[in-house]
């Protein structure tokens, strides 16, 4: 998918002795600019009664996709959701030096804007080398120090661990908000088997009427009768037509039909 590409000047020199040119899209409809939920926000009584009145009670028909669209617009309603944005890459080597350091020069560019006097400039200049400076060694130290850690029992998942913070890539976020009681739920497997057993205690007859439970255990003691003779409407074969029927909503039904009647 292509993005509208936006090129404007940065508004400092970044080291350089030019303004460098951006070239930007929009994040709106970027992939990786995404919302998350504040679930600690979240309003979990008005969720739970507008689950309990709307899905609970609602129709048993309803089919999978509507159901997860109804879950989703009745959470977007009840939980609130942080604005689309862009995650900054924040690498390890980038301490409060470095802050430091680009933020004087950020001041020294300003105050050349605002008065572009010999002495301004060189002062920027001085500045600028300094934070040059300042940024190689801290990248450089960094470095040595991963390096320097690595030996014959480092894991590679450690290495690459820090390869990616050096190139300030972020692992992506686990969803950890799963609770049972006061244990909190993170392993996958422990995960699966809490929603199995919610699903389970949610499914159970137990949750049914007085009524129905009396009804349902009377019909279920009846003995069932299992002799037949085979002669019932479902127990009859498949005629052409039912068959054709039956077929008529598959992608193979004009080569079945054409198998068919010429066999």
């Amino acid at each position: 998918m292509l993005f509208p590409l936006f090129c404007n000047l940065y508004d400092e020199f970044c080291g350089s002795d030019h303004y460098p040119i951006t070239i930007s899209y929009d994040t709106a409809n970027a992939s990786h600019a995404t919302s998350s939920w504040k679930l600690r926000k979240a309003n979990w009584d008005h969720f739970s009664e507008c689950v309990s009145m709307q899905l609970v009670t609602g129709s048993s028909s309803i089919s999978v996709e509507d159901f997860s669209e109804e879950l989703i617009d009745m959470a977007a309603y009840t939980i609130p959701k942080s604005k689309p944005s862009v995650q900054k890459r924040n690498t390890i080597w980038f301490n409060d030096e470095c802050k430091e350091a680009r933020s004087n020069r950020k001041k020294a560019l300003q105050k050349v804007k605002s008065s572009p006097t010999y002495d301004n400039i060189q002062h920027y200049k001085i500045i600028r080398a300094k934070t040059r400076r300042t940024i190689k060694t801290a990248r450089r130290q960094s470095w040595q120090r991963f390096v320097s850690s690595v030996n014959s029992r480092t894991s590679l998942k450690k290495v690459w661990n820090i390869v990616n913070k050096i190139a300030g890539k972020r692992p992506p976020i686990e969803v950890k908000h799963l609770q049972d009681g006061d244990k909190e739920v993170t392993s996958l497997a422990d995960k699966a088997d809490t929603l199995a057993e919610n699903f389970s205690e949610v499914s159970s007859s137990c949750h049914y009427n007085e009524k129905f439970q009396s009804h349902k255990e009377c019909t279920e003691s009846r003995p069932l009768r299992f002799n037949s003779n085979n002669t019932e409407t479902y127990n009859t074969y498949f005629t052409m037509d039912e068959l054709l029927d039956s077929l008529a909503s598959t992608v193979l039904c004009h080569f079945v039909t054409v198998c068919v009647w010429h066999t």
